[in-house]
């Protein structure tokens, strides 16, 4: 049985990163509305689960921490891009089920 795993994505992800993902796991995306772009940046050889939250990063942080809690029986691991308030909450999710979490930043900046 593949891994179940929801993939957190605050500011759009390069899609070899989501096919790569979706190659060994079962994938569910959820993605901040980027109201100037994509949140993945071209389209996926996979049929990618893409379920986008709000704009704003408080809120989609919320929208993160409400919808982990409600996956929590369809969720292997958590992996969240990035480490800004939306990461929080997904740890915090994390922490309050039980599942484990992994961070990804990927800025060569960071």
């Amino acid at each position: 049985m593949k891994p179940r795993v929801c993939f957190v994505v605050d500011s759009g992800t390069d899609v070899r990163l989501a096919d790569g993902l979706a190659d060994g796991t079962t994938l569910r995306i959820l993605a901040r509305t980027q109201p100037s772009g994509r949140e993945v940046s071209q389209p996926s050889r996979h049929a990618l689960n893409v379920e986008t939250g709000p704009g704003s990063h408080a809120a989609f942080a919320m929208f993160v921490l409400r919808r982990l809690l409600a996956l929590r029986r369809q969720t292997d691991v958590i992996v969240v891009q990035g480490y800004g308030p939306t990461a929080a909450f997904a740890n915090l999710a994390g922490r309050l089920t039980g599942l484990p979490v992994l961070m990804l930043v990927c800025s060569p900046m960071e």
